[in-house]
């Protein structure tokens, strides 16, 4: 089961939706998940199976791999990060309840699913923080104004606030 949240920003507002995420099946090899993650310009490749997410490497996890030497041929499963149970959240997650789950489970990347169980997005820590900081920017309009809409960084609300 994945940690949800009530109202404000959510973490689906904000995530990179599935079709636009990094991923490999389960059975690709360490070759196939660095390629991806290198093309990409990302942090984490999530490992799925089928449509689930069942674990999640990373740039460290990676580097640990190439230090012990493993193969890039070897299956992605194999490696220590894709068989460890993945911690998952909802869409529905807050902005400052995913940065709690971050910091409380010691990770960097929001691993989101759907009421099914199937890959729905991923959020990194900079996306958490980030949007944060647009909400403190965005005092004391709230995000959903006109005025704060009409530049998604916010900047007319940080213009209108310095006059």
């Amino acid at each position: 089961g994945g940690a949800r949240g009530g109202g404000g920003m959510r973490v689906a507002d904000f995530m990179v939706p599935a079709a636009r995420a990094a991923t490999c099946a389960r059975g690709a090899t360490v070759r196939q998940c660095l390629e991806t993650l290198v093309r990409g310009g990302v942090g984490s490749v999530v490992v799925l199976e089928g449509s689930a997410p069942v674990g999640i490497v990373t740039k460290s996890d990676l580097c640990g791999a190439f230090l012990e030497g493993v193969s890039l041929d070897a299956p992605v499963s194999e490696l220590p990060a894709a068989r460890c149970k993945i911690k998952t959240v909802q869409g529905d997650l807050q902005c400052a309840e995913a940065a709690q789950f971050l910091e409380e489970n010691h990770v960097h990347h929001l691993v989101v699913v759907d009421e099914w169980g199937a890959l729905a997005g991923v959020a990194t820590s900079w996306d958490v923080s980030r949007e944060m900081a647009l909400d403190a920017k965005a005092w004391p309009w709230n995000r959903e104004s006109p005025l704060f809409k009409s530049n998604r960084r916010g900047q007319a609300a940080v213009q209108a606030q310095a006059h």
